[in-house]
């Protein structure tokens, strides 16, 4: 590393964090400059700080930029460099926490802990910058078309005209596909949306955007960020665990997996690790906690040992993201109908009817179930495996079932298993 190269001190305590103080410029071409500074962060009570976080994606790492820290050298992605330069001020200077900057990004060890304070760290924000990236020449008809839809009464009048191409584009960005932006928005207690100059309340861009969710597939990436974006003003406050580290208490961890393991991460180990913050039992998994050290596909077969109990036989690699499961269980019913509760909501009506020895003792029943990335269909088949706590959803393919919705917390009052019949032997991916 050169002597002009910025060089991290530890920091004095676990729970502490680093701050940037951006410094002012009138010139947008001075280049960036600020300093970082130690900051307390779980010793100062739930309230709100005066900082901003910011949440955006990296962008492609051969692109680099610098900015100047204490006059050293920090290297950060063009992306990155662009947000903060729209968000220096001409005359103060403004409090940031940017991953990028207050992570010793060179160090495994910090990293780890680091990411165990997250869901905090954008809780106790003053606001959350959501940074969608660069302008386009379409930028701002989208940030209004949006606007617009939230400002009307009754938004669903929208339906009726086609989609700009400009929302489409602006929705299509890499931003809303981003693993760790959906802990970031969920925590956030007040979030503005920003794109080049043109920026938005997060909640009016909540009010807005269904307007525009015009495909499944739009549905099932946007969504995530509206439920989230929107659903965070009316949760309870976070709560501490025993081990020290916050949670937003959101799902449980396997119906979080389930929801978003499509989004997308640099390191697949974080696809893990963001979840952690929402769940509300992910802290019991110490097996789970933050270690950047070890390979995914051990970390891969621990999260699959914790939803599914320790009966089960799990196969991983590291360079595949399909694990091979094997255990013994019960086939207690099928999917009779589904139907989604709103056009706007997560979680859809289903229907099972009950089969085999649990036909003559229960009638259909139904239940919300949360919406996974896969999706839900008739015939597909309810089964519980030995050892596990819950039920889960698996279709068949082939000589094998692939698993749908890995457990279903919400299928309720709990199914007793036979004690006299023999189960049957699975295969699970």
């Amino acid at each position: 590393m050169g002597s002009n190269q910025y060089v991290y001190s530890a920091l004095q305590d676990d729970k502490h964090i680093w701050l940037l103080r951006l410094s002012p410029s009138s010139n947008p071409l001075d280049r960036l400059e600020g300093s970082l500074f130690e900051y307390p962060l779980s010793d100062i009570g739930a309230q709100t700080q005066l900082y901003e976080a910011l949440s955006y994606t990296w962008g492609p790492p051969e692109k680099q930029h610098s900015i100047w820290i204490d006059d050293k050298e920090l290297t950060v992605t063009a992306n990155c460099h662009a947000a903060l330069q729209k968000l220096r001020d001409c005359f103060i200077e403004r409090i940031l926490w940017v991953d990028a900057i207050c992570i010793d990004q060179g160090s495994l060890g910090e990293r780890a802990k680091q990411v165990q304070l997250m869901a905090e760290v954008y809780y106790k924000a003053r606001q959350v910058i959501v940074w969608l990236g660069e302008a386009t020449p379409e930028t701002d008809e989208a940030i209004e078309c949006i606007r617009a839809a939230a400002q009307r009464e009754d938004t669903a009048t929208g339906k009726d005209a086609p989609t700009p191409q400009s929302i489409i584009s602006l929705l299509e960005r890499p931003w809303f596909r981003r693993v760790w932006i959906l802990q970031e928005v969920a925590a956030a207690q007040h979030v503005i949306v920003v794109c080049g100059s043109s920026e938005i309340d997060g909640y009016a861009f909540c009010l807005g955007v269904p307007t525009y969710i015009d495909t499944e597939e739009s549905f099932s990436v946007i969504s995530s960020v509206e439920y989230l974006m929107r659903g965070s003003i009316f949760r309870p406050k976070y709560t501490r665990t025993t081990s020290g580290s916050v949670t937003l208490s959101i799902r449980p961890l396997g119906e979080l997996m389930d929801m978003y393991h499509a989004h997308d991460a640099t390191d697949p180990l974080d696809k893990t690790f963001a979840m952690l913050g929402m769940s509300t039992d992910g802290s019991s998994a110490t097996e789970l906690t933050p270690d950047y050290s070890i390979p995914w596909g051990v970390l891969f077969r621990r999260l699959i040992t914790f939803l599914l109990g320790p009966k089960v036989t799990v196969k991983t690699s590291n360079s595949h993201k399909v694990a091979v499961i094997s255990g013994k269980g019960f086939v207690i019913g099928k999917v009779a109908s589904v139907a989604p509760r709103s056009n706007k909501d997560r979680d859809f009506r289903v229907t099972m009817a009950f089969t085999g020895s649990f036909e003559s003792a229960w009638p259909p029943r139904t239940w919300n179930i949360h919406a996974g990335v896969k999706g839900v269909q008739p015939d597909d088949i309810f089964c519980m495996l030995d050892g596990a706590t819950s039920p889960m959803l698996i279709r068949q393919n082939g000589r094998h079932f692939a698993v749908i919705m890995i457990t279903i917390n919400s299928v309720q009052p709990p199914i007793d298993m036979p004690q006299n019949s023999n189960p049957r032997n699975f295969v699970l991916t």
